[in-house]
């Protein structure tokens, strides 16, 4: 291939070149000067004027020896030409080689090869080979590796010899690497004006494949049906051994096969005791089935379960303090072994003072020295109130868009205008005949109006008639006493909702009495809550009192009002009365500035946007996230309090704005749930950067056995600019730092279990769409739960609960075992009968945890409850076969 059209000297040269060893000599730091071989008489007769180098005599007379034992005709005169043109020559004659290197000058390259540079124009040296005499004498004289070419510049007439090229030249020899890898398949000589791409010149070989640069004497053997390491075997040591599997589990049986990959129908893993069902191998969950499905040749050997007590409560109280160590201590003595700490203050104890971290350190150690492992509680993304006291411009948010505020006489300061919903007769004095509807004008609906809902003449504090709603005649109507008026509202802004109550003589719940607020779709058939369910704390028997909500409304422009008591109970009695309600738009109360929540003031057509701190001040809420004393000051961070006084725009004198003026204000308020809950951000990064740092800290200061995520009731969250852009439900950012959360344990507390309550990644819990005040819904929160995290269900199993079953297999879906969490404070609740849905159906049963939700707790049912559980695991350890 190299020497076609070259003439008769194209050749193989069988075997490998041989040359002598190489051994350079120690003296030898730098390589020579050059050497200049010029006539003998030249050099006699000039040699005080221009001495040889050193050694340089030496090399000359050497060569000039050989020169005149065999003289012959001097080159022609060579002429200039464009580039140094090669010629292939091995077997070269002694005087022939001795011409060419004559008149030519010798130095090494930067890898210490020969070269010989023409006494030409040209400037470009050449690597040439040579004979073995000439790479005798380099060597002795000059500590060169050898030489490597026979240069003779282009265009010199072909001297008339046998063995020589068409043109003249001498024929090169190539050492073959094909494959690039150094290691050659033989030497070739060639005519070839160029050198080619897959010839080297080296000895490296040989090389047993020349197409694959992974196969050479001394490569790593690997799986690929190739002779690697060229000794002659194929893939000797690195096959494995694959199983037949034939009920296509991952586990395999009998019919071993060795090879690089597994052939079809083969599996890596071995050890199927059943290999015709699917759902028996070696880790399979184990059901109630007469079956030994995890192989491990006991049958429906369920127990070993984890018994575990969920301690919830503040450390700081002495009294609930004292309880608690001996919760702790009963706990043991029941038959529990795991207690779970969920103090929220363990959610950030790099805030707590000494006197916390003390307290929680001994009942850690106490549980310890009883053998009970320790859980601790963190990571609530929902009640994030622990994580927002680092950071209070951290919480969900939702957003206003222009809103109105209107600039003073004085130029100073701007403040919301207070633009009302449309709501009707919020004082009740517009009485109409009661019908079947209602007694108020505006007010499109009541129960039992005229009995149980009615107006008051007697009782009032705006106006003389107020709304009364008699609970003794509640039960005619399935023990509601409710109003309603459906409301026109402006898309996305921030309203403040207020309203006087007065009671007398109320009983069973008086809690039970709420303000509601639905968002209604164009359809007037959809209805999402705006302002959930907001339980007024109204006592027994108490003189009028205000009370005061908010609500966003989203993208709604009409929304659904009630007013009154939804009650399970006939046992209601007493009388509500209610008056005075108002809804206007709030201002600025908890705004919130962060990257992702920006305030954007223009004037009032929008054409025009205003510099914050050129025009106005900067705009912030300076009690945004605390719980506000009496005093008007932060009692605490990370708890959003409503009851202090809404910040107003500082106008910068100098600026654009003018007095009077009426501005368009845009921008994000904490979001809050049920009152005073608030959430995180689900896009801000530093949110899971202050949960990692918390884990670091909880592994230094307890070194828990486990970590427990509360990731429960995530009510709010997604409507941040930075959350919408990520094009994003609520639902799908949760799952994302679920997963940030999981990756965090490994990093901090790697190889420690992980638990989770399962409602917020329940499809028949909170895992749905429309949930609460969530952007887009929580739908798809579960699609990056890591299975090793052991979801505690809280779905709990009754005969009144249809759908606690299917979440239960929801999760056996996904993979992820089980811990069902029970007794919820009430004493009949069966844990057992949900235990043994999860035995008979889905499996991956690894505990229940004894639940109370009252503070302080009630732990009067702490023995029985455990009794029950430890029975049923001993009835369910399954007998050896």
């Amino acid at each position: 291939m190299f020497g076609q059209g070259f003439g008769p000297a194209d050749e193989w040269i069988n075997g490998p070149l041989e040359l002598p060893p190489h051994e350079p000599s120690a003296s030898v730091r730098r390589p020579p000067s050059p050497v200049v071989c010029r006539p003998a008489a030249e050099r006699s007769t000039d040699a005080a004027r221009r001495p040889d180098p050193p050694n340089g005599a030496r090399i000359c007379n050497y060569l000039s020896k050989y020169h005149s034992r065999r003289p012959r005709a001097p080159l022609p005169a060579r002429k200039k030409a464009p580039r140094t043109q090669f010629r292939a020559g091995a077997r070269v004659g002694r005087k022939h080689a001795l011409d060419q290197v004559k008149h030519q000058q010798i130095h090494p390259d930067s890898k210490g090869h020969a070269m010989l540079q023409p006494r030409t124009t040209s400037t470009t040296p050449v690597r040439i080979p040579s004979s073995r005499f000439i790479w005798r004498a380099l060597r002795r004289n000059t500590a060169l590796p050898m030489l490597m070419l026979v240069a003779v510049a282009a265009g010199a007439p072909a001297p008339a010899a046998a063995g020589r090229c068409q043109n003249g030249g001498l024929p090169k020899v190539y050492f073959i690497d094909s494959d690039a890898d150094t290691y050659t398949v033989g030497r070739y000589r060639a005519c070839v004006e160029s050198w080619p791409e897959d010839a080297v010149s080296t000895t490296a070989g040989p090389d047993c494949n020349d197409a694959a640069a992974a196969a050479h004497p001394g490569a790593t053997e690997t799986c690929d049906a190739v002779d690697n390491d060229c000794d002659g075997s194929v893939d000797e040591g690195v096959t494995s051994t694959f199983y037949s599997d034939l009920d296509g589990d991952g586990y395999g049986a009998d019919g071993t096969v060795n090879a690089c990959s597994a052939p079809s129908g083969h599996v890596v893993q071995n050890g199927d005791c059943d290999d015709s069902s699917q759902d028996v191998h070696p880790g399979a969950w184990e059901l109630e089935n007469g079956v030994d499905d995890d192989c491990d040749d006991v049958v429906d050997n369920l127990g070993n379960l984890s018994k575990v007590l969920r301690l919830a409560e503040n450390l700081y109280d002495n009294t609930i303090y004292n309880s608690l160590q001996q919760q702790i201590r009963n706990a043991n003595d029941f038959g529990y072994d795991t207690i779970m700490f969920a103090d929220f203050k363990f959610g950030n104890i790099g805030k707590q003072d000494s006197y916390w971290i003390d307290r929680a350190s001994y009942l850690v150690e106490l549980a310890r020295e009883l053998g009970l492992k320790v859980l601790i509680s963190t990571g609530n993304l929902g009640y994030c109130g622990a994580i927002l006291s680092e950071n209070t411009n951290l919480v969900a948010v939702e957003p206003v868009e222009g809103s109105s505020f209107v600039v003073d006489s004085s130029g100073t300061q701007a403040s919301s205008s207070g633009e009302t919903a449309g709501l009707s007769n919020g004082s009740f004095e517009d009485v109409i005949s009661c019908t079947s509807a209602s007694c108020f004008s505006g007010w499109t609906y009541s129960d039992e109006p005229g009995t149980t809902t009615l107006p008051d003449y007697e009782q009032s504090i705006d106006g003389s008639v107020s709304l009364k709603m008699d609970l003794q005649r509640a039960g005619e109507n399935d023990n509601m006493a409710r109003v309603n008026q459906w409301l026109s509202v402006s898309p996305y802004r921030h309203y403040h909702v207020s309203v006087k109550v007065k009671s007398q003589d109320l009983q069973e719940n008086p809690g039970r009495a709420q303000i509601l607020v639905k968002g209604v779709a164009a359809d007037n058939t959809t209805k999402v809550d705006l302002l959930l369910p907001k339980p007024i704390s109204v006592a027994s028997n108490q003189d009028w009192t205000q009370y005061d909500y908010y609500f966003n409304s989203h993208e709604y422009s009409k929304v659904s009002l009630w007013l009154g008591i939804w009650s399970s109970t006939s046992q209601e009695s007493g009388f509500l009365w209610w008056d005075d309600l108002r809804i206007v738009e709030e201002g600025l109360l908890n705004v919130t500035r962060r990257d992702g929540t920006p305030v954007v003031v223009t004037n009032e057509d929008g054409s025009i946007r205003y510099v914050e701190g050129v025009d106005y001040e900067y705009i912030e809420d300076p009690l945004l996230g605390c719980s506000v004393s009496a005093e008007g000051t932060c009692s605490w961070k990370g708890s959003y309090g409503t009851n202090h006084a809404t910040p107003n725009v500082a106008i910068l004198p100098g600026g654009a704005i003018t007095a009077g003026q009426t501005l368009r204000l845009s921008w994000y308020h904490a979001a809050l749930a049920y009152r005073t809950q608030s959430g995180c951000s689900l896009s801000d990064p530093r949110v899971i950067e202050i949960f990692e740092k918390n884990i670091a800290d909880l592994e230094t200061t307890f070194a828990p056995d486990g970590h427990m995520l509360e990731v429960n009731e995530v009510r709010t969250g997604g409507w941040s600019r930075q959350s919408r852009e990520t094009g994003k439900s609520a639902g799908e950012l949760l799952a994302e730092r679920t997963a940030d959360m999981w990756d965090s344990l490994q990093r901090q507390a790697p190889g420690k279990p992980v638990w989770i309550y399962g409602d917020m990644y329940d499809p028949y819990m909170n895992a749905i769409d429309n949930y609460a005040l969530t952007y887009g819904g929580m739908a798809d929160s579960w699609n990056s739960l890591n299975k090793d995290i052991v979801i505690v269900n809280w779905h709990q199993m009754t005969a009144a609960n249809s759908k606690a079953g299917d979440s239960v297999m929801h999760f056996a879906n996904l993979g992820n075992k089980q811990l069902l969490a029970g007794y919820y404070d009430h004493p009949e609740y069966s844990i057992t009968d949900w235990m043994d849905y999860v035995a008979e159906n889905a499996g991956g049963l690894v505990g229940a945890a004894y639940h109370t939700w009252k503070s302080p707790g009630d732990y009067s049912y702490l023995e029985t409850w455990g009794s029950s559980v430890i029975a049923w695991e001993a009835a369910h350890q399954g007998e050896s076969q």
